[in-house]
């Protein structure tokens, strides 16, 4: 790899278009939840702005430098954060949070909403931030990087393991990518383009289905407590009557993963079943880049 200086101004952003970098990484393998491909594509192009920083994306700025000191401490060395080129791949770019040039060792800092904060606590990385650590250490050369997840009330730190073959994947799209951008060649929608639907028949069957998701929610609830009468009408035993049966039964309780010691720090996703298709409807919100 090659540490390169990378000041936070205009200079350094146009910089940053032309290459890959780690933030890049989850776009690209299609597991962020912010940006498409072609989202990407179009802001290095500059046919779309950068969307403001949001209130979650400045508290993790602010408080970055609090985790760092913080995870400092812990290991006993110093952790500024750092650019490089990949050694022979050079436009492939990694932005560390922090890298310890005695140690040769490469850090992710965290500051997550709850969800990905709990994860982070259990020793699992989310799924839409392994592209970025794999880059990192691509990029870097390393054979794990430091994760650390930080809180103003909890944080823990643990090793994420470099994986070549996913690795090898990776670059792949990254190149394909990267290709199209040099070719001004951009990349498909991840999903189908939606079609516009204005007609009064839609927005008809749209209310009617809304009412209709309001309403079992409402037979749902008052299920379940006409339940709860039975079961106590029959003082929780099985009971038959009436052309019903009362049955009482034990279901097992799921498995809890992030309890295996084992399987901490491990990527699951070539365990998973494959893929399978279905239909939402929910309102609609406005998109953004992130």
């Amino acid at each position: 790899m090659e540490k390169i200086p990378l000041p936070n101004t205009p200079a350094g952003k146009e910089f940053r278009k032309n290459k890959i970098g780690s933030s890049d990484a989850p776009i690209i393998m299609g597991v962020s939840p912010w940006a498409s491909a072609r989202d990407l594509y179009k802001l290095k192009k500059g046919d779309i702005e950068e969307k403001p920083i949001t209130e979650a994306m400045q508290r993790g700025i602010t408080l970055e430098p609090v985790a760092r000191k913080a995870f400092e401490e812990i290991v006993g060395f110093e952790f500024p954060a750092a650019c490089a080129l990949h050694s022979h791949e050079k436009w492939l770019l990694s932005s560390a949070d922090g890298w310890c040039e005695v140690e040769k060792q490469v850090l992710e800092i965290k500051i997550p909403g709850r969800k990905d904060h709990e994860m982070g606590l259990a020793g699992f990385v989310p799924e839409k931030y392994i592209p970025q650590l794999q880059h990192h250490m691509n990029v870097w050369g390393t054979d794990f990087i430091w994760y650390y997840t930080w809180n103003e009330t909890s944080d823990n730190l643990f090793k994420y393991y470099r994986d070549d073959r996913y690795i090898k994947k990776m670059v792949g799209k990254e190149r394909e990518f990267y290709d199209r951008l040099c070719n001004f060649n951009p990349p498909e929608d991840d999903q189908e383009p939606f079609q516009e639907m204005n007609s009064i028949e839609w927005e008809t069957l749209l209310m009617q289905y809304k009412t209709a998701e309001e309403q079992e929610k409402s037979h749902q609830l008052e299920k379940d407590r006409i339940k709860a009468l039975i079961i106590e009408l029959a003082s929780q035993k099985n009971s038959k009557g009436g052309g019903f049966v009362l049955n009482k039964y034990e279901r097992k309780g799921n498995i809890d993963f992030k309890k295996i010691p084992e399987l901490k720090g491990k990527n699951l996703d070539e365990f998973r079943s494959p893929s399978t298709t279905y239909w939402r409807i929910s309102e609609e919100k406005d998109s953004y880049l992130r």
